[in-house]
């Protein structure tokens, strides 16, 4: 990569950030509820105060349901439990039980 760390030192830190990902195991978290939703903004709020290279997120709300789920059909299952946002985290192709509380949230993620 010497090449390209010459010509664009810009992108060594994305370049970190690809190769940490490739080490550790991957992580999905799913948000589903309405982004303009305060409980929605809390959940997200929650995440994008982290730096999580390993994790791959979806927001599942009313506009993107069904495409997403037409392409991954186990989102169908994911619900808002109590009509309140909700966060999954799944791990090794397991997902927990769904979680609304942001600060519950932060300690999933960790």
């Amino acid at each position: 990569f010497a090449g390209r760390i010459t010509s664009a030192p810009i992108a060594v830190p994305q370049m970190l950030a690809a190769y940490e990902f490739a080490l550790a195991p991957p992580r999905e978290v799913v948000i589903v509820g309405e982004r303009s939703t305060p409980a929605t903004a809390g959940l997200l709020r929650t995440l994008h105060e982290r730096f999580l290279p390993h994790t791959i997120t979806l927001l599942l709300d009313s506009e993107s349901r069904g495409t997403l789920t037409a392409a991954l059909p186990p989102l169908e299952g994911m619900s808002t439990p109590d009509g309140q946002a909700a966060a999954y985290v799944c791990e090794d192709f397991a997902c927990r039980l769904p979680v609304s509380d942001p600060s519950r949230f932060a300690e999933l993620l960790q």
